[in-house]
């Protein structure tokens, strides 16, 4: 029975990490016979994974490798780059993790997206490998809800934006209450003035209609009457100019009387 590439090469890498139980995988999976390339676990394209694992190297790199199912040779797995290093005078041995991107620096073929990791001791030559992963784009569903999730966040950000705009600031509120209190106190002012002024000019008229009922006109003169040669002249005017003929006679008789005494 042929081994597939991979599974063979793996294999060859065990007597190296044979005994260093803990050099082990946590994500991806530990190493372990490949069987069926389609029941691998998925990394999706673009989304962050937490690399784990344990190790007794001190000092070590782990790199991110390709395997390519088409190539029956054991030239099939390409090394994509080192995507961890330990820091340098630290003894990383232990646990230890960080976030990676998926697909963020990978520059392998899109017609075989089997992934897997390998940890590499700098102060030797041993090394340990993981499971493979396969690599897959996000669904159209998985894009259609992160739309969606973005959507209703960008909603609520702009209802949120919406209700502060909607809100009275301080400065608002404050005027507005002034406004009510002016008005409050204003308008009963303004009732109480008019009231005040329209009692006086009140008063006033009933004043002047006071005096004027006091002092009554003079009284119009009578209707003149013609007279024998036809001129107007009223009774009044008559009286007087009867009264002026008397008194000039008696002048003319004392006259006359005085002259006949001397």
């Amino acid at each position: 029975m042929l081994l597939p590439p991979l599974t063979a090469l793996l294999l060859c890498i065990v007597p190296e990490t044979t005994g260093q139980v803990a050099n082990s995988w946590v994500n991806p999976p530990a190493y372990a016979v490949q069987q069926d390339w389609s029941s691998n676990r998925l990394w999706v394209d673009g989304e962050v994974q937490t690399i784990q694992w344990t190790t007794v190297f001190s000092n070590h790199r782990i790199e991110l490798w390709q395997h390519d199912i088409n190539i029956s040779s054991n030239a099939n797995n390409k090394v994509l780059g080192t995507i961890y290093t330990s820091p340098r005078g630290v003894d990383s041995s232990n646990a230890g993790f960080f976030n990676y991107t998926v697909g963020s620096d990978l520059d392998f073929q899109p017609n075989s997206p089997i992934l897997f990791t390998w940890a590499f001791d700098l102060n030797g030559d041993n090394n340990f490998s993981s499971y493979a992963v396969n690599l897959t784009q996000a669904s159209s569903s998985t894009i259609a809800s992160s739309k969606t999730t973005a959507t209703i966040s960008s909603s609520a950000v702009s209802s949120s934006k919406s209700n502060q705009n909607d809100s009275p600031s301080g400065t608002t509120l404050a005027l507005k209450v002034g406004m009510g209190v002016g008005l409050g106190l204003g308008i009963p002012l303004l009732l109480i003035v008019g009231g005040i002024i329209g009692w006086k000019i009140k008063r006033r008229r009933s004043t002047s209609s006071s005096q004027e009922n006091s002092n009554p006109s003079k009284a119009p003169a009578p209707p003149s009457y013609p007279d024998s040669t036809g001129n107007h002249e009223t009774k009044t005017q008559k009286v007087s100019q009867e009264q002026a003929n008397d008194q000039s006679g008696d002048l003319q008789g004392r006259q006359s009387a005085l002259e006949t005494n001397s």
